[in-house]
């Protein structure tokens, strides 16, 4: 070899180097700091044009299409076979990063049986040469990259991946062999930590499952069947029930006229009343008018938004929650709207809210002494509070019962929205108030061990996640106990191929 050769292999062996004093932390000794970009490389892909969609040819794998781990292309864009383009092309195992966009570092595996195209912004890690560097082994070192290349994606006015973002990052080279070590060790290690997780986020279903099970028990009367026996002369009266709705209704609204509340029509299916069950002699069926003087929704229009120290909270249903009202993401509107929207809807302690478009079937219970708005898609519903518990009014309208009648009467395809006409005909079997009131309690009992459960569950999935960076940052310190010292140092195979590269 000659002179010069052997100069261009020493500056491309400089380069590849990370300087010492930037290298983040001490490599066991056979292994080698080194930039990402000697061992691997990122390809962006091509603006394909969507005129060329057609319903057979190649697959094109989009941002929208990065998940975990990719397996299926059934619902791929395809274009013809004529730009086929091998620079594009994506092989199984490659590793794929959004590299713009909200999803910008968001990451997948390509395990599909055939072969697919990537579509612009979408990167493929690629290695440069296997002898240097196993797959596994760098698929895992971006995964454990991750908050890294987010940070520096961020960098600027617009998230962006760029190639040499990820070249320029420091890379811990192991010899070939500990390598397959390492990704081998990761492999089972991160399994068990996924298959705990897993098993973790069956426990909370199985608890949602459970509290959809205790709301059926509480509305068919059989969470207490004991304090029933105990309590035999306590009944629903419906007139009464009726004339105090009356009265509620004509004392509260300036009109002063009596709507007659609906009737419930065991017999009427078109209205969402179905599949009524038996409940004991001392309920009665009721619709949800029959037990309201007022049901209303907030504005129908988009209000003009103001700044939080200038306005009104404004909620939505994703501020609906069972346990209460959250305003943490909240919008607001001006004092002067707020006034105008309360002529419709005026929230008040005690009020029951229900979301009727979007997710429908969350109750709460407003809680809250201090104003707010609500949005179209929720209803306010103001009760007749001496014949039904407003807490009472919440479990029933959370249970799965109603639900499927909320669901049965929601109109619309794409702005989904249960109407007020349509909401007042539910169907909702009354106890009388005492029992109403032992219902919630025994319900919040055992919901509040639900809770503890799965805050317990919430908790360990969080360490589950530090216990695998913690594996991680270990793996590529060469910390978990794989590494042989008596293998050959990295930085010979390092300059073997950057020998061949300057040929």
């Amino acid at each position: 070899m000659s002179k010069n050769q052997q100069k261009t292999v020493e500056e491309l062996f400089l380069e590849a180097l990370v300087d010492e004093g930037e290298q983040p932390y001490k490599l066991p000794d056979n292994w080698i700091w080194v930039k990402f970009g000697t061992v691997a490389s990122l390809v962006n892909g091509y603006a394909f044009k969507s005129k060329d969609y057609i319903e057979e040819g190649i697959p094109i794998v989009r941002i929208s299409d990065i998940v975990g781990k990719i397996y299926d292309l059934s619902k791929a864009v395809k274009v013809p076979n004529e730009l086929y383009n091998e620079r594009f092309i994506i092989n199984k195992g490659d590793l794929l990063i959004a590299m713009s966009g909200a999803t910008t570092g968001k990451t997948g595996i390509f395990y599909a049986n055939e072969n697919a195209m990537q579509n612009q912004r979408v990167g493929n890690i690629k290695e440069i040469d296997r002898r240097l560097i196993e797959r596994a082994y760098k698929n895992l070192f971006i995964q454990k990259s991750k908050d890294e290349i987010l940070s520096l994606a961020y960098g600027g006015a617009q998230p962006n991946i760029s190639g040499k973002l990820i070249e320029e990052m420091n890379f811990p080279l192991p010899p070939i062999n500990e390598q397959k070590r390492i990704s081998d060790k990761l492999d089972y290690l991160l399994n068990k930590i996924e298959e705990a997780k897993q098993l973790i986020d069956e426990t909370k279903e199985t608890f949602e499952l459970r509290r959809a099970a205790v709301l059926d028990k509480a509305i068919r009367g059989e969470l207490t069947e004991k304090w029933r026996s105990r309590n035999t002369g306590k009944r629903v009266h419906i007139e009464p029930l009726l004339d105090e709705r009356k009265r509620l209704k004509e004392t509260n609204i300036s009109n002063k006229r009596y709507t007659p509340p609906v009737p419930i029509d065991l017999g009427d299916k078109t209205k969402g009343v179905r599949d009524l069950f038996q409940i004991p002699s001392s309920w009665q069926w009721v619709s949800i008018d029959q037990v309201t003087w007022s049901v209303s929704d907030g504005p129908h229009f988009s209000p003009n938004y103001v700044e939080e120290d200038k306005g009104v909270p404004f909620i939505s249903t994703r501020n609906i929650k069972y346990r209460g009202i959250d305003f943490t993401d909240c919008k607001f509107v001006s004092e002067e709207d707020h006034l105008e929207f309360c002529k419709r809807t005026n929230a008040k302690l005690g009020d029951v809210i229900i979301t009727k478009g979007g997710t429908t079937g969350i109750a709460t219970v407003v809680e809250e002494t201090e104003p707010f708005s609500i949005w179209v898609h929720l209803a306010l519903l103001k009760i007749v509070k001496s014949y039904i518990s407003p807490y009472y009014l919440r479990d029933v309208l959370t249970s799965r019962f109603v639900y499927n009648q909320s669901q049965a009467q929601t109109r619309g395809v794409t702005n989904k929205d249960l109407g007020l006409t349509r909401l007042i005909y539910m169907a909702i079997p009354l106890p009388p108030l005492e029992e109403q009131q032992e219902i919630v309690k025994v319900i919040d009992t055992l919901f509040k061990k639900f809770d503890a459960v799965e805050e317990i569950c919430k908790q360990s999935i969080l360490e589950m996640d530090v216990l695998k960076n913690s594996i991680l940052q270990k793996a590529f310190r060469g910390e978990l106990g794989t590494n042989d010292p008596t293998e050959e140092n990295a930085i010979e195979l390092l300059k073997e191929v950057l020998q061949e590269k300057a040929k």
